[in-house]
């Protein structure tokens, strides 16, 4: 996936995902929420080893893949759609 594709996904995800930080708890970026849900759909890894490697908890990623899983689906954001060039989608 192009740097480009992944920026486009966020930027069109980032309202329906993003959480604000509060004293006790510093939030997961909206960057790094897509990037665990790619990874995860793509490697085909439990949360266990996606647990280990992003130092994120089980619990948070499973919350985190299905947050941001249901945000692509709402939206229907997908790459395919736009013949895999996101740049040519007017914005």
């Amino acid at each position: 996936m192009s740097i480009d594709t992944f920026d486009f996904i966020v930027e069109r995800l980032l309202n329906s995902i993003k959480h604000q930080n509060t004293p006790m708890r510093a939030c997961i970026p909206p960057k790094e929420m897509v990037a665990v849900t790619i990874r995860y759909l793509a490697s085909g890894a439990t949360f266990t080893d996606m647990h280990y490697y992003y130092r994120i908890g089980i619990s948070t990623i499973s919350k985190t893949v299905r947050l941001v899983c249901n945000s692509l689906w709402k939206r229907r954001i997908s790459p395919a759609a736009y013949g895999g060039n996101m740049a040519t989608y007017s914005r």
